[in-house]
C-alpha cells in the first residue's frame, strides 16, 4: 500500500440488517474504519440504518435483496465485495410466525425454513467461498436457543434453527482447515420487533443493543460459541427439565401472546 493510501476498511457483511440484531449490529460496528455490505428487504428500513451507520463514518453499500433468492443474492453480494473481500459476514436474516404456526396447511413453516435454514445456507456458502479463495475470514451464525430447546407450536421456526445448528457444526472444521472461523451465536430472549409481535413479556429479556455487544465482544474473541446471554439458556434447561410441555404451551395461551401467521 502507498504510503498516502488511506487504511483498509474492514469489510462486513450483514444479512437481515434492517431491524432487531442485524439492525442493533450494524450501528455498533459502524465506524471510520468500517466498509459495512448491509443486505435486508424492507428497503426503506435499510436505508435508515445505512444513514445512521454513514453519520458513524462507515462506508455503506445496502441491498433490499431476499436471501431465498438465490441468483439475486448471489450477484449483489458478488457486486458488494468485488476487490475487496469480506472479513467478517454475520448470517442474520430470519422470519418467524409467531409461537403457535398453523399446522394444516403447512405453507407458513415451510416459509420459514425456506428463509431461516435455505437462504441461510445459501448465504454461507456464498460467503464461505470467497473467504476460503483467500484464507481468511469469520463467519458469524445467528442461530436460536429453539435451536435444541424447542418450544411447542413452533414447528417449523424450531425446525429451521435446528437445521442450521447442524450445517454449521458440520462446516466448522473444513472451514477451519481454510482459514476461516465460524462463530455460533445463540441469542435467548431479544427485545425486538418478532419479540413484540408475538405478544411476548420476560422480566430475563434483553435489548437488541446489549445482544449486539454481546455478540460482539464474542467475535472479537474469536469464540466458537457464545449464548447471549448465557443466563437464559440455563434457565431454559431448567425450565424444560422441571415443567410439562403442555403446561409451557397453556400458559403461553392464557399470557395473551399473539398468534400469528400470516
Amino acid at each position: 500500500m502507498p504510503p498516502d493510501s488511506p487504511p483498509r476498511r474492514r469489510s462486513i457483511c450483514i444479512t437481515g440488517a434492517s431491524r432487531g440484531i442485524g439492525r442493533a449490529l450494524a450501528l455498533r460496528l459502524a465506524g471510520p474504519d468500517a466498509y459495512l455490505m448491509l443486505f435486508a428487504r424492507d428497503a426503506e428500513r435499510l436505508d435508515a440504518v445505512a444513514s445512521a451507520c454513514r453519520q458513524r463514518g462507515a462506508e455503506v453499500l445496502v441491498s433490499a435483496t431476499d436471501v431465498t433468492d438465490f441468483a439475486a443474492f448471489s450477484a449483489a453480494m458478488r457486486s458488494a465485495c468485488r476487490d475487496r473481500g469480506i472479513d467478517l459476514a454475520i448470517v442474520n436474516a430470519g422470519v418467524s410466525k409467531g409461537i403457535f404456526e398453523p399446522l394444516f396447511p403447512i405453507d407458513a413453516s415451510i416459509d420459514i425454513v425456506r428463509t431461516n435454514l435455505l437462504g441461510a445456507m445459501h448465504t454461507i456458502s456464498v460467503v464461505a467461498r470467497e473467504m476460503t479463495e483467500r484464507g481468511a475470514g469469520h463467519l458469524a451464525v445467528i442461530l436460536s436457543l429453539s435451536a435444541f430447546l424447542f418450544s411447542p407450536g413452533s414447528h417449523g421456526y424450531c425446525a429451521s434453527k435446528a437445521g442450521l445448528r447442524a450445517f454449521a457444526k458440520s462446516l466448522r472444521d473444513p472451514l477451519d482447515e481454510c482459514g476461516v472461523r465460524l462463530t455460533e451465536v445463540y441469542p435467548g430472549i431479544v427485545r425486538t420487533a418478532m419479540y413484540e409481535r408475538m405478544g411476548l413479556r420476560s422480566p430475563f429479556s434483553i435489548s437488541a443493543e446489549r445482544a449486539a455487544e454481546l455478540i460482539e465482544q464474542a467475535i472479537e474473541r474469536r469464540r466458537r460459541t457464545v449464548y447471549v446471554p448465557l443466563r437464559h439458556v440455563l434457565l431454559l434447561r431448567l425450565a424444560k427439565a422441571l415443567v410439562p410441555t403442555s403446561l409451557v404451551r397453556r400458559t403461553l395461551m392464557r399470557s395473551g401472546a399473539e398468534v400469528y401467521a400470516e
